[in-house]
């Protein structure tokens, strides 16, 4: 999935404070072009039919890939991962079904790793980090507690570029 969600720009921020070169995709050139205006090289527009290729060609090959929903997708990774890439999946609770050709995964050495919320010490670490970084939370849409419907609509339509908040 694309840069425009909360967690996508969070791990923007937390690579670029790692000092990666980043390259996000998107269905959304608006998005794109913010991403790169916060540090991101690069984007590609991942409804485009090669945008597995392009990406492969502007980047060279990508190390580690982190995406929400991989699952209709995964296959395409191959075009441009690296030997010895990671793919990490986070939040992926919709328990999609996908089916790969894992030789590409062990010919190539890629890892498939997902990962949940960590443990109590690695998120005092990870805010402790955020801190010292001073990465804060890009936040699109502030909603009131009573207007929750109108927040979900605004998630379902998809058009945020950050956090939709409800505040109670």
């Amino acid at each position: 999935t694309g840069i425009g969600g909360g967690v996508a720009q969070a791990g923007l921020a937390l690579a670029l404070a790692f000092k990666a070169n980043v390259y996000v995709t998107s269905s959304s050139k608006k998005k794109i072009a913010f991403a790169k205006t916060l540090g991101a090289i690069d984007g590609v527009n991942y409804k485009d039919e090669d945008w597995n290729v392009q990406l492969k060609e502007m980047s060279k090959g990508i190390d580690i890939v982190l995406d929400s929903s991989p699952s209709s997708i995964l296959d395409d990774y191959f075009k441009f991962m690296n030997y010895g890439g990671r793919i990490v999946t986070y939040g992926s609770t919709g328990s999609r079904k996908t089916t790969i050709n894992i030789s590409k995964f062990f010919l190539r050495h890629i890892q498939f790793i997902g990962t949940a919320m960590g443990s109590p010490n690695e998120f005092k670490a990870l805010i402790a980090f955020l801190e010292d970084h001073k990465i804060k939370p890009l936040i699109h849409e502030q909603f009131n507690f009573e207007s929750g419907l109108e927040a979900f609509d605004a998630l379902r339509k998809g058009t945020q570029i950050g956090k939709i908040v409800l505040v109670h």
